[in-house]
Parts: structure tokens; C-alpha cells; sequence
């Protein structure tokens, strides 16, 4: 893992939000759009803002839920996750986390391992 993919102070998210916005005003954005989904309300409610907004971009919008594997009932709830999207007309991906969670730190270690997923993913993707 290299820190240098992930944002690590309130300048560095800033600098993202206004160079996302810039290119919204220079409509240089991106046709393709990827949100991570948690499943929670958060990340729904960014999901149905960006499920709104994508057509007049002529974006693509498409979801990808982590399965960190950390508790039995993981697979069960990011494949309802997934299935909700495609009832909501949202294209959708579960990413496994294939590593072995730590005895200590887990949060930490699950951030990371989405972070890395997430990143590979969107650049899989171009």
C-alpha cells in the first residue's frame, strides 16, 4: 500500500472537491461514474443524488460495494446491497476482501483494504 493514494488532511479533500467541481463547470468530467456503497444512508443518498445528476452529464453511474469478510453475514448483506442497485437501475459490483483480517486494528486494516479495492478498480476501468 502507498499513502499517497489516500487523502490525509482537510486541504488535500479541499483541493479534490474544488478540482471535482472545476471540471463539472469545464464539463471535463469523467463519462463514467463510480460510487462506493456501503449500503448504509450516506452512501444511498450519495448514490441517488449521483443516480439524478449522471444523466445530465451523459455519465454512466455504476456502484461497488466492499465484502470486508469480517463478520459471517457479510457476503449475504453486500449481495443485498447489490441487488437493491440493480432494483434501483444502478449497475453493481461486490469487491471481496481476500486477506486475512488482523487480531487488532480492523478498522484500520478494512480502510485500507477498500481503499486498495476501490483504487484498483477505478483504474481497472479507466
Amino acid at each position: 500500500m502507498q499513502d499517497e493514494h489516500y487523502l490525509t488532511s482537510h486541504d488535500d479533500i479541499a483541493s479534490h472537491i474544488a478540482a471535482c467541481i472545476k471540471a463539472v463547470e469545464d464539463n471535463r468530467i469523467a463519462r463514467q461514474w463510480i460510487v462506493a456503497l456501503s449500503g448504509g444512508p450516506d452512501s444511498t443518498a450519495l448514490l441517488f443524488f449521483l443516480k439524478q445528476e449522471a444523466p445530465k452529464f451523459g455519465a454512466h453511474l455504476s456502484a461497488v460495494i466492499v465484502n470486508h469478510n469480517l463478520r459471517p453475514e457479510s457476503s449475504d448483506e453486500a449481495a443485498l446491497v447489490a441487488r437493491r442497485c440493480h432494483q434501483w437501475g444502478v449497475e453493481a459490483q461486490v469487491l471481496p476482501v481476500t486477506q486475512t483480517p488482523p487480531r487488532h486494528g480492523q478498522q484500520e486494516w478494512a480502510r485500507h483494504q477498500r481503499y486498495d479495492l476501490l483504487c484498483a478498480y477505478v483504474r481497472a476501468k479507466g
